[in-house]
């Protein structure tokens, strides 16, 4: 399955497109399913993209292994322009309500409800592959931008190398790696590099205090245009990536008036 490296080199030195990859699932049963959404998508996320210099483009996922909407596990992603962003002074992130009416007392904070796993990572490239139904290679679009593919495959894994070249050079195999289990219907795939927790302050300081799991140094989103499956869950990472962690998840909503720029063209 040929495919192409699209290498993300910022254009503007100083600027390091990336994400915010936020995993939530419900943990009292005084929140339900359709109060959490409701926070999330009616409150929570236009907070989040009216903050200045904040995510233009945002993208919801429900887990695919979920047994019923109590158990739903969601991803989030954020697009992030640059990175730095998180660092500027009186970056409004920090200061966002995590309390809300609509959301159970008396404490109506989330955080007491529900868990949140957040990271930030910065993109190292992106990779634009033939599918298997058309044959064709996806060239990046602009505008407009296609719409991002319903199925995501979020890839996480470290790398038992220390050092930087190899290290970039085994990132660069991933698409190889995964070609060799054919037929996929594979459309691109980011390759992310963990970020510290740039930490500024309030609510969202408290629920990242409560993480405390390992967390991969590398993450690799990959969309499908229709459901895959798999047999060796370690062909969506390099040959040779340890701790792979794998999980499969449907898209549920978008939202930004610009289409999902962040995730099929790359960050600008």
């Amino acid at each position: 399955m040929p495919g192409k490296r699209l290498n993300k080199v910022p254009e503007v030195p100083g600027i390091a497109p990336g994400i915010m990859w936020v995993h939530s699932h419900i943990t009292s049963d005084a929140l339900t399913p359709d109060v959490f959404t409701k926070w999330y998508e009616e409150v929570h996320i236009p907070d989040m993209m009216a903050t200045k210099g904040g995510p233009k483009t945002v993208l919801r996922y429900g887990w695919m292994e979920s047994p019923s909407p109590k158990d739903m596990r969601y991803l989030t992603i954020y697009f992030l322009d640059d990175m730095g962003w998180l660092h500027f002074p009186g970056c409004e992130l920090w200061g966002l309500p995590l309390h809300n009416e609509m959301l159970p007392g008396p404490s109506r904070f989330i955080g007491d409800f529900a868990h949140f796993d957040t990271r930030f990572y910065e993109e190292i490239n992106t990779t634009v592959v033939e599918t298997a139904a058309t044959h064709e290679v996806l060239q990046v679009v602009e505008p407009p931008p296609p719409p991002p593919a319903k199925y995501l495959a979020s890839v996480t894994f470290d790398l038992d190398i220390d050092d930087d070249k190899l290290e970039q050079d085994q990132i660069g195999q991933c698409l190889a790696h995964t070609a060799a289990a054919p037929p996929l219907p594979f459309i691109r795939a980011t390759t992310y590099r963990l970020q510290p927790f740039p930490g500024g302050g309030g609510a969202m300081d408290t629920i990242e205090k409560q993480q405390v799991e390992h967390r991969p140094k590398f993450l690799r989103l990959a969309q499908f245009v229709a459901q895959p499956t798999f047999t060796d869950n370690s062909t969506l990472a390099p040959p040779r990536a340890k701790n792979i962690q794998v999980e499969m998840f449907s898209l549920l909503k978008t939202f930004g008036t610009d289409g999902p720029d962040g995730f099929l063209k790359g960050n600008r």
